[in-house]
């Protein structure tokens, strides 16, 4: 136990130092002008309406119904090279 203790001494001597050096945290930078016209507004609006849950803005599901060979037709946007547009693929599970 004592071996340990000694082998971990210089460790704890860098830990110590490193955040002796961090020092405190300073201000927070000043915040700019809220954008509220431009490209910016409109960046803000789209981040917005992607991060912030709103019950009217959930649509149900539309089931995917199987033709009379139970394939279903559906649409996906990829950019995984192991799909090639037009070849059935086959789910298991």
């Amino acid at each position: 136990m004592r071996s340990l203790i000694q082998a971990l001494r210089p460790l704890a001597a860098f830990a110590a130092a490193a955040l002796a050096a961090c020092g405190p945290a300073g201000p927070a930078p000043a915040a700019g002008p809220s954008p509220t016209t431009g490209d910016q507004a409109l960046f803000g609006a789209a981040i917005y309406s992607a991060a912030v849950y709103r019950a009217q803005d959930v649509l149900p599901l539309k089931p995917a119904v199987p033709d009379a060979d139970g394939r279903v037709r559906v649409s996906t946007y990829t950019n995984w090279s192991g799909y090639q547009p037009g070849t059935p693929l086959t789910l298991t599970g």
